[in-house]
């Protein structure tokens, strides 16, 4: 005599159960949909970034430039901001007009000066300044600091020096030439 075992030990005619997952062709559509897009968003975010330290890098150079202007009104005395490219960075300092030694402070590391664009004064040891007389007034001639970023491209923001009272403004990419 045969044992009757619960029913539920024969499932020999029930149907088998689907098994949830992707296919190796649907995995492989879904890779090269996400690998265009990111070929798509990789220039932008680049460039967005480029942008971004351009602008941080040009607030710096105004404030450094301002920071000279205040001081020479404050002490009644002339006094310099300079810019130099030390070819890894960008440097600054701020000091008095006699004042030999500088303490050169860093820029943004990934901003340049753009040389062929700028036409401020340059020292003899080949550092850009501003100078500013003991009322915050500029001495002539004028002119602009324009940057560069390192990586390249045609991205600029510069920082003008425009009169006799010492007015800066701030510029970007084509602006920087008028």
């Amino acid at each position: 005599m045969r044992k009757i075992v619960g029913w539920h030990t024969y499932r020999s005619n029930c149907p088998r159960q689907k098994q949830a997952g992707l296919t190796l062709p649907e995995v492989l559509v879904v890779i090269v949909i996400a690998g265009i897009l990111v070929a798509i968003s990789a220039p932008s975010w680049l460039g967005l970034q480029t942008n971004s330290a351009l602008s941080v890098s040009q607030d710096e150079v105004f404030q450094a430039i301002r920071q000279a202007q205040l001081q020479a009104i404050n002490t009644q005395q002339s006094w310099q901001v300079r810019f130099r490219d030390t070819g890894e960075q960008l440097e600054w300092s701020v000091g008095t007009s006699a004042s030999s030694t500088s303490h050169w402070q860093p820029l943004l590391s990934t901003a340049r000066i753009a040389p062929d664009e700028t036409t401020l004064k340059r020292n003899a040891d080949g550092a850009y300044f501003v100078e500013f007389n003991d009322k915050g007034n500029v001495t002539p001639p004028f002119g602009r600091l324009s940057l560069a970023s390192q990586r390249g491209g045609k991205q600029r923001r510069c920082v003008f020096v425009s009169t006799l009272l010492g007015v800066l403004r701030k510029a970007s990419d084509e602006a920087c030439y008028r």
